[in-house]
């Protein structure tokens, strides 16, 4: 069994996978029948050979690869196509409101904080796993040279398509928050998604046109 998905990316995120994470995940897939009895179900980090780091927690290895800085290929072992859901669930506005759609100023980095953007128009979005930026935004933010893991997104449409899921940073309200962002190639909306929503209390206000979000203690939280 081999299903190696960076070969399912496009060319132009595929440019930013190290010779080193290449040979990585090629390692993985010739050793993974040895592994799978040891580590099923379990995030590893898997670098030169060998499994660095195990955790039931995606954060917790994305924070040891990030740390490290090495080029680790990061997979659930025997769960190792991860499906994430954009824009599932949408909800319009009372038309006898004037609709419009929510907007909120968010502060995006990469994992190392060493960049960051600002943008006016990102959207709250219920119905997306992960927060989501276009390609242009992440080479701004130099996420590129945070860590990820290859995923396959599925939109409304139930079209699928392969891309990569970073670990970086947003900030609200001056409060900072971990998050989890997929890299958009043919879109331009910005999305903070229930990666970051599930940290805060969100208050839609249709009539007043405002949403408002309110903080709480920062937390981990368990993707799987």
């Amino acid at each position: 069994m081999n299903l190696v998905l960076t070969k399912y990316l496009p060319e132009k995120l595929q440019q930013h996978l190290s010779q080193t994470y290449l040979k990585n995940e090629a390692d993985y897939w010739e050793q993974r029948e040895i592994l799978l009895p040891r580590y099923k179900g379990k995030w590893i980090a898997f670098d030169n050979g060998q499994v660095l780091m195990v955790s039931e927690n995606l954060d917790v290895v994305m924070d040891y690869v990030g740390n490290q800085r090495i080029s680790a290929y990061i997979v659930r072992v025997g769960q190792e196509i991860v499906i994430s859901k954009l824009r599932g669930v949408a909800f319009d506005y009372d038309t006898t409101y004037q609709p419009s759609l929510p907007r909120a100023t968010v502060s995006f980095s990469n994992y190392h904080q060493t960049v960051s953007a600002t943008y006016p128009d990102v959207i709250p979005d219920t119905g997306a796993d992960h927060s989501c930026l276009p390609y242009a935004d992440c080479e701004q933010i130099l996420l590129f040279d945070s860590p990820f893991i290859p995923i396959q997104s599925r939109s409304l449409d139930n079209l699928d398509r392969f891309t990569l899921l970073f670990s970086g940073w947003v900030e609200i309200g001056r409060r900072t928050f971990k998050c989890k962002i997929e890299v958009l190639l043919n879109d331009v909306e910005r999305i903070i998604g229930r990666d970051v929503l599930n940290q805060l209390t969100v208050t839609f206000k249709g009539i007043k046109q405002k949403v408002i979000f309110e903080t709480r203690k920062w937390r981990l939280w368990n993707l799987l």
